[in-house]
């Protein structure tokens, strides 16, 4: 699956977490983890060494991830 595949399919999913190491978002991520009830669909994009490229975040953030 492509990383623009994955976007679009976690984008339908309940709750959506892309841990990037340039984001301020602890607290928001401990939040959304809190959230996740049973039965949920639940994306965690994991990106590569180096991290996430910016053109794969906007993507994600434009999608709603």
């Amino acid at each position: 699956m492509s990383y623009v595949q994955a976007v679009k399919t976690a984008s339908e999913m309940d709750l959506k977490l892309v841990p990037y190491e340039l984001a301020e978002g602890m607290p928001q991520t401990k939040q959304l983890i809190e959230s996740a009830r049973p039965g949920q669909q639940i994306a965690i994009f994991i990106g590569p060494e180096g991290g996430f490229d910016p053109e794969e975040i906007r993507l994600a953030t434009e999608a709603g991830i």
